[in-house]
């Protein structure tokens, strides 16, 4: 207003709090002299055009939002979407005989989860797994009555609740729009949703992971969020241990932010929870880990003369390299793992150049739009599932986050917080690229797969709701040069995801092998070998598809068929379960002496397998050979502790070599297990007669 010397100008440029967006003028305040009141006048007024405004208006601002009813009723719709989903998905697929009887990993982890439902709670000399999961679906099925569709659709619950965490992570840095977007992304991502409804342990691990970014992303950061993300990583932990990767991330990021006590208490309450299975470990086999084979997937991952990914295939390839740390005389589950680090080692030395080109070849495989077959190729069930084939997958996701990346490295969606907010939404920046980060390691130095990279996508949900959400508001706002830009990164990413291929991805005859593996423990041998058949077809040079064919004919009583598919797999390349059931035909034939041979042959080749060692051991005894048999029936019980009935051939075998204080063990041991009581009986009556 005016001063003592003379009239001032009071400038007001209305431009930017125009609501209407129609005009726009610049304003001045002009004192009167004589009144000493201020009217208004208009000196100058400037239309401005559309396209004016559109280049001035600055972007969006996108703070975090109040938790209230309003902010949360999306992340509902959120969690009814992925649920719905899930549920669906669940529903094609629950009935497929991989799903409803499954293998390889599958199978693991059901077989040890029926195991503890049922009260045994003995622990494995090497777990291929670490305990979180088996532990996890034990209760699912104590508490469904057994149902593994009642656990599947609890899976399917918790996968939603996944999606939920992943969108309110968003809506607490960048806003409710990006939030959705986030949740949306992740809720229809198609390869999460396969993993949230099979028997594996992504899901669990997934929740778990993104729950503890969850206690994090908000400031001010409190010793009891920190305490149950610390709790959260160590079941991590527990399900995969490559969840320490994030446990380290997470406590180095907490340690640059000079929160010192918060990484103490993420590092201790992490530590004390896995603590106990360590120690459960330790006690059995020796070994400071939650699961064995760490060694071996050391060296398929990043030896610098294969591919870092799961090429080893069951058959002739991977038996013999699972049974290379054995024959260099590592007998235990420590010493093979160290055979394999090693060895990795030993090779990396050697090929330094050749390791170079690996880590590259994985990062790029990282990230294909072609979904890298692990336990199993997501495309079989994407081809038996009408809804899980059209949901998207990597090929969209992985653009759409590149977008976001941009927007946030150029500053284009940068959020506007209120002043006390800032803060919590620059460490959320850092704590997204530290999430990030830490998944791509656990990749990048392990297995590149499908399943393998899924710790990854939270992290690029939020990325793509940030990158969809600018895309839209530059689109509505004709900003041509945003989406120019925008533009730019995605068909940019989505060249760089279409760079590589591999035909085995796509070759569904495993799958279909498997299936009729199912079939034959279901003792549906039409359909099984209808299924072998179709895998024959498929691909006729896979020796799993003609073992399998050849256990069919084995199982039907065909046995001049068996044997010529047995040995056509053979040829293929020998492998372990093709020479076991050849052995089989051997000696139902009569061939005792041959089937011996094929027996030791099979075990030479997998030496950790119970069932292969206990034929060998048998049919050994049956040959008069009793010392070698009690060798072999000793490595069986230390496969299978709780196996009764092996107990108590150890026990006859005892006697045999005259070692009745070791038959007396034995027999003690078999009847705490609940060995066949009419053979319990014989064997207590010949060590009666051995008494005397």
């Amino acid at each position: 207003m005016a001063g003592p010397k003379g009239p001032a100008l009071l400038f007001c440029d209305l431009r930017s709090t125009d609501p209407g967006g129609l005009t726009s003028g610049v304003f001045f305040f002009r004192p009167d002299k004589a009144s000493g009141k201020a009217p208004i006048k208009i000196v100058k007024i400037r239309p401005v055009s559309k396209r004016s405004r559109r280049a001035e208006r600055p972007p969006t601002a996108h703070a975090p939002v109040a938790d209230t009813p309003s902010s949360w009723q999306p992340l509902v719709v959120v969690f009814l979407v992925a649920l719905a989903l899930r549920l669906l998905v669940a529903g094609e697929i629950w009935d497929l005989p991989l799903v409803r009887t499954p293998r390889l990993d599958s199978a693991e982890y059901l077989s040890w989860a029926r195991r503890l439902a049922a009260g045994d709670f003995a622990w494995p000399i090497v777990s291929p797994h670490g305990p979180g999961y088996p532990f996890f679906l034990a209760t699912l099925l104590v508490l469904g009555s057994g149902s593994l569709k009642t656990a599947i659709a609890v899976q399917a619950l918790g996968g939603a609740v996944t999606a939920v965490m992943t969108a309110a992570i968003a809506r607490e840095w960048f806003g409710l729009r990006v939030g959705i977007a986030a949740g949306i992304a992740y809720a229809i991502y198609g390869p999460a949703v396969w993993a949230e409804t099979q028997v594996v342990s992504e899901g669990l691990l997934l929740f778990l992971l993104t729950f503890s970014a969850l206690m994090l992303c908000r400031e001010p950061i409190t010793r009891q969020r920190v305490a149950l993300a610390g709790l959260a990583l160590g079941l991590a932990t527990l399900v995969r241990p490559t969840a320490v990767a994030f446990l380290l991330a997470y406590g180095l990021w907490l340690l640059v932010r000079r929160a010192r006590a918060a990484a103490a208490v993420l590092a201790t309450v992490s530590v004390l929870t896995v603590a106990p299975a360590i120690a459960k470990t330790w006690s059995v086999s020796r070994s400071l880990s939650v699961q064995g084979y760490g060694g071996l997937n050391v060296y398929i991952g990043n030896s610098p003369l294969h591919d870092g990914r799961p090429t080893f295939r069951l058959g002739a390839g991977w038996d013999a390299l699972n049974a290379a740390a054995v024959r260099a005389g590592a007998a235990d589950p420590a010493a093979q793992d160290r055979y394999y680090l090693e060895q990795t080692i030993a090779e990396v030395r050697q090929h330094p150049a050749a390791f170079a080109r690996l880590l590259g070849a994985k990062l790029l495989w990282l990230v294909q739009g072609e979904e890298v077959r692990d336990s199993h190729s997501f495309y079989f069930f994407a081809d038996r599932a009408p809804v899980l084939r059209v949901l998207p997958r990597w090929a969209l996701l992985f653009p759409l986050a590149c977008a976001g990346v941009m927007v946030l490295v150029t500053a284009r969606l940068k959020p506007r917080p209120a002043a006390e907010r800032t803060a919590s939404l620059q460490a959320g920046g850092q704590l997204l690229l530290v999430s990030a980060a830490a998944a791509v390691t656990t990749t990048e130095f392990l297995v590149v797969g499908t399943r393998y990279r899924l710790p990854i996508v939270p992290a690029l949900a939020i990325a793509a709701g940030v990158g969809t959400v600018a895309l839209f508001e530059s689109v509505t706002a004709r900003r041509v040069r945003d989406v120019v830009h925008s533009g730019a990164a995605i068909v940019a990413a989505a060249v760089v995801s279409h760079l590589l291929t591999d035909a085995r991805h796509l070759n569904l005859a495993e799958e279909w092998a498997l299936t009729g593996s199912s079939l034959i423990t279901e003792h549906n041998l039409p359909e099984a070998e209808s299924a072998y058949r179709r895998a024959v077809e498929l691909d006729p040079r896979s020796g799993l598809a003609w073992d399998g064919l050849g256990l069919v004919q084995y199982d039907a009583g065909r046995l001049p068929e068996a044997r010529q598919s047995l040995s056509r797999a053979i040829a293929l390349g020998e492998n372990a379960h093709a020479l076991f059931h050849l052995a089989l035909v051997d000696d139902r034939e009569g061939k005792l002496a041959a089937a011996a041979t094929g027996y030791r042959r099979a075990v030479d080749l997998s030496p950790d397998d119970a069932d292969m060692t206990r034929h060998l051991a048998t049919a050994l005894g049956m040959l008069g050979r009793s010392a070698e048999a009690l060798t072999q029936m000793r490595r069986v019980v230390q496969l299978d502790p709780v196996n009764g009935d092996a107990w108590l051939d150890v026990c006859l075998l005892s006697l045999d070599a005259h070692d009745v204080a070791g038959a007396i063990d034995a027999l003690q041991r078999s009847r705490e297990l609940g060995a066949d009581p009419r053979r319990l009986a014989f064997a207590a009556n010949a060590l009666d007669r051995a008494r005397r």
